[in-house]
């Protein structure tokens, strides 16, 4: 190399160091629909073409059932039967969920919709509110996949801004 793109590599390092890669983290996801309301080839495809600044992986749960009152019940029940689901959470409730999992349920004849986060992505309630929200005029059209997606999105940009604050 000669001195003249030494020097440009040398000048080109902080920015490289400060500003990653636009490409970031494609998550991890897995599907598990119960309900039969997702298809799970579009949903998996709109949700791995996000990009995170963190390693995320990403559950989605559809639940069946008009008259389900808790859905955190609910979703430990269904979370906790079977290999794919087990491996979501470390205890035996929806606080429990291993590290850099975000769990998004939806119980489409009860009209629940959920949004469970690890302790470590430090997700607040309000944040785990507005992800939910992000979904509302989707699947208010019945627009499943899409409104998943749109909460996917809304907890990149989450992450995004607590990736920002911690460096």
């Amino acid at each position: 190399m000669n001195i003249a793109g030494a020097l440009i590599a040398i000048l080109l390092l902080p920015a490289a160091l400060l500003y990653p890669s636009a490409s970031g983290h494609r998550p991890d996801v897995d599907v598990r629909d119960e309900a039969g309301i997702y298809h799970e080839q579009t949903l998996r495809r709109g949700l791995e073409e996000q990009n995170y600044d963190r390693e995320v992986r990403i559950a989605v749960l559809s639940v069946p059932g008009a008259g389900i009152s808790n859905i955190d019940e609910e979703t430990v029940k269904y979370a906790g039967d079977g290999a794919q689901g087990s491996s979501w959470l470390k205890g035996s409730d929806v606080d429990s969920l291993v590290d850099g999992t975000v769990l998004f349920v939806v119980a489409p004849e009860s009209h629940w919709v959920r949004c469970y986060a690890a302790k470590d992505l430090q997700l607040s309630a309000d944040k785990r509110t507005a992800i939910e929200n992000a979904a509302g005029s989707h699947y208010a059209q019945g627009d499943w996949d899409g409104g998943t997606v749109a909460m996917g999105r809304q907890l990149a940009t989450y992450i995004s801004q607590a990736m920002e604050a911690a460096r």
